[in-house]
Order: structure tokens, then sequence, then C-alpha cells
């Protein structure tokens, strides 16, 4: 019997595993020479029940982070030289990692340390989290275009160093979007390192394009036509320096006053901001304010104020000028601003320590404007008592503390609780127009600040 004969088509599964053979080969020789594992850079796909509960407030995810012990042990230790006032060149480093969502797992991720001062911390590190670059693709969870968390970048994980409940930040952040103002999402996530619980931590939404883009309904891909600051605007006070200039009006073409977050429309060259500037320099009353209110969206800002002042967020904007974000679309020609580092709301004895600041030019115009102060009460009256709900926030709060409980079951909302049973939204507000009556005729602020329930004390 004569032999087969085999044409090419016939030898294609053969040569197939031949190539593939090859390939193995070749990948197992780089590893051999570079020492380094070859990463793969596809994740399975992620579950779309478990995408729909990404930023959901009332469902707490277990987050499962594996990465070299060495490197856990760097990213904790790693701080600025100063970390209340950190070099602007000073950068966390990233490490590479995997970690898993719910049991699902997510392969090259790279994480670091985030945060300063008061919520800095060696044994439970505030993180970032994002995907390895190069590992395909610049969104974490790879979902497909539509998802309202598809365009998700990163991870932001605040380790509640200052909040022992570990819910504020999720209530306060829900009760400014109750007051019609725009925040960030935000979710409880048990964090484990290596197999180490760290407890709970809080995933607050990115604050990035693709957030104000959804939250401000525009178009921003035109980031000529925009900017997003963090903390400080320095639209303030004249601190001057050796050069006999304010810092503000020293550094301020250079932006080194701001903590530039995303965009690039250039403030500084704007002419109506270069008035702003002299303004802001000379402390010099004008007659009419109107040319430079108009860079303000009162309404907006002034609620965001009040609500400021309602939930006791003593280290944002009116009172330590500090934990805020403010937006700047030229369109739109004003500043918005935006609540952040909502983890020392609602504790005991803030109104005590709570004062208005005269620092940004805003609040030192609304002091001393008669006109402003006015209408500062009628944005505020009518805003927060639609807005207020107790029995919402209790609920609420109740069902953030079993979260917590199932985590850190000595963790407790006591004090939380307590607050919310206490707000009478007329007498805080009461008390707040009384505050700045007092400093609108010079008579300064009610009283000195203080440290209260381990909080630090407000300059």
């Amino acid at each position: 019997m004569g032999r087969a004969r085999v044409g090419f088509w016939g030898l294609r599964p053969a040569l197939s595993l031949v190539a593939i053979g090859l390939l193995t080969l070749g990948s197992a020789c780089k590893e051999a020479k570079t020492g380094k594992p070859r990463t793969a850079v596809v994740d399975n796909p992620f579950p779309l029940d478990l995408a729909d509960k990404i930023y959901d407030t009332r469902s707490m995810l277990t987050l499962k982070v594996q990465m070299k012990p060495q490197d856990w042990t760097r990213l904790s230790k790693q701080q600025p030289k100063n970390p209340c006032r950190p070099d602007p060149d000073f950068k966390y480093s990233y490490f590479d990692a995997s970690m898993s969502i719910n049991g699902h797992a997510i392969a090259n991720v790279s994480i670091r340390k985030k945060s300063t001062c008061g919520s800095l911390s060696e044994h439970r590190p505030a993180l970032v989290i994002k995907k390895k670059k190069g590992a395909g693709g610049k969104y974490l969870f790879g979902l497909k275009k539509g998802h309202d968390n598809a365009r998700i970048r990163r991870l932001v994980l605040s380790n509640n160093a200052q909040d022992p409940s570990r819910i504020r930040q999720c209530l306060a952040y829900q009760m400014f979007r109750d007051a019609g103002l725009v925040a960030p999402r935000c979710q409880l996530v048990w964090l484990h390192v290596n197999g180490t619980s760290y407890g709970v931590y809080t995933s607050v939404e990115h604050i990035r394009k693709h957030f104000l883009e959804r939250e401000m309904k525009m178009d921003l891909d035109d980031k000529s036509q925009w900017v997003l600051y963090k903390g400080d605007n320095h639209l303030h006070k004249a601190d001057r320096s050796d050069s006999g200039r304010s810092r503000f009006e020293a550094k301020f073409s250079q932006l080194q006053n701001f903590n530039h977050q995303d965009g690039a429309y250039e403030i500084h060259k704007d002419q109506g901001f270069q008035a702003l500037l002299k303004l802001n320099t000379s402390r010099q009353l004008p007659k009419d304010i109107a040319p430079y209110i108009r860079y303000y969206d009162l309404e907006q800002n002034y609620t965001y104020w009040a609500m400021e002042y309602l939930v006791g967020h003593w280290d944002g904007l009116i009172s330590n000028t500090s934990n805020y974000l403010w937006f700047f679309h030229k369109s739109q020609g004003s500043i918005r601003y935006m609540p952040w580092g909502t983890d020392q709301v609602l504790r005991p004895g803030v109104d005590e320590m709570f004062y208005v600041n005269n620092a940004t030019l805003l609040s030192w115009l609304t002091l001393r404007s008669p006109e402003l102060r006015v209408r500062f009460r009628q944005v505020a009256l009518q805003t927060l008592l639609m807005a207020w709900n107790k029995d919402k926030y209790l609920s609420l709060l109740d069902d953030l503390e079993k979260l917590v409980n199932s985590a850190e079951p000595n963790a407790s909302a006591f004090f939380v609780r307590e607050q919310i049973n206490k707000i009478d939204v007329h007498k805080k507000l009461k008390r707040l127009f009384q505050m700045m009556e007092s400093r609108g005729r010079g008579e300064g602020q009610l009283r000195a600040p203080r440290a209260v329930d381990g909080a630090p004390r407000a300059p």
C-alpha cells in the first residue's frame, strides 16, 4: 500500500503548534535575560453586575492587592520632607501590583501612596491605583463605551485617618449633591494587601475631564478653554515675599500657587483675572464691584459656602481655604467650587471653631458689601431649607455603619449621628449670618478657632 501524501494544509495544525512553541521559548529566553516575568496585558472581562456597584454608596467592595512585600514597605514609608508643605517637585513612586475586586482579578496595575499632612500614614497609607502603563488601554476596568464607569482611569482610596467612623466623606458628598452642587461619587472599600486587612477606606471619584463633562454637561475636549485646580486658589490677601510683591502676584504667571489638576486654559492671561489680581493686592473696595463679581457664579458659590458651614467642613474654602476644587471655563466666565477632603465634617464643637475667612477675594467682597450679604442670605435660605433631609441622612448613616462594622466591628458613628440630630438649619444659618455681619462691620470673628475631636487647629 502506497504512503499517503500530506500537503501543506494537512501540516498546518502541526506548524501552528511549532510556532506557538517557538514563541513560548522566545518569551522564556527573554524572561531569563531580563529576570522579569513576562506581563500579561489582557484581563478577564469585568462583570457588568460588579461594574454597576462601583461608586454605589450603599455597597462596600472588597479590594485585595498583591505586590512584592518590599515594594509595599517602600510605598508605605515614602513621604515628603515637610508633610504639610511638600516640595512642588516631590512625587510618590508607582509600584507594580495586581488586584481583585469582589474576587474578580485585575492584573497589571500600578499603585502609589497619596496625601499629605493630616492624612499621611505609614501604617494605613492612602492610595492611588491605575492601569499599568503599556498593559493595554488606559481605563482600569476595560468596560465598553457607554457604561457609567467605562472611563474610570484610577481609584483614589482615602485612608480615613481623621475619621474613626469611616463614613463622613460619603455622607458629606451626598449632602452637597442634594443641595444641587457638583460633588464626587463615593464608596466604602475593605482593603487587603498581601493577605493583611487594612480596614475600611473610602473610594472617592477622581475629579478630572470625564467627571466634569458628565456633571457640567459640557464638551471639554478642547483643554485650552478650561482649567481645574485644587486647594488654595490664592485669590486672597497679600502674603508678601522679600521682593515686596504678594506671592500671588509674584508666582501667578507660572501658576505655582495652585495645585493644577486638569485643563490648560492660561487663566493668568485673562484680562479679567488680571483685574482681580490688582484688586486682591490693593484690597481697596471699588465703587462698582460688578466687573469683579461677574467672575463668580454667585448662586452656586453661595450655596457651596452655606453647605460647608452646615456640615462643618471647616477645612474647606470659607474657613481654612484648603480642601476644595475650583473649575473655570472661558465660555462660562465664572468660578465654580466643588468639595474635597470632607473627612472632618460633622464633628462635635465644630461650630465654635468654624469662622468665615476673608482670604478669598469673593469672601472679602461679600463681607464688605451689604448688597452681597443680602444675596448670600437669600441663596442660603432657599437652597438649604429645601435640601436638608435629616431622616434620609440618618438612614444612609445606618447603612454605612453596618458596612463598616462588617470589617471593623469596633468602629462607631455615634458622634456623626449625634451631630446630624442636632443640626437645626434655621439656627445654623442665623449664626452664620450673624458671623458675616459681624465681620462685615470689622468686628472680627465671633470666636477664636480651637481644636476639637482630634482635629488640627485651624489658622
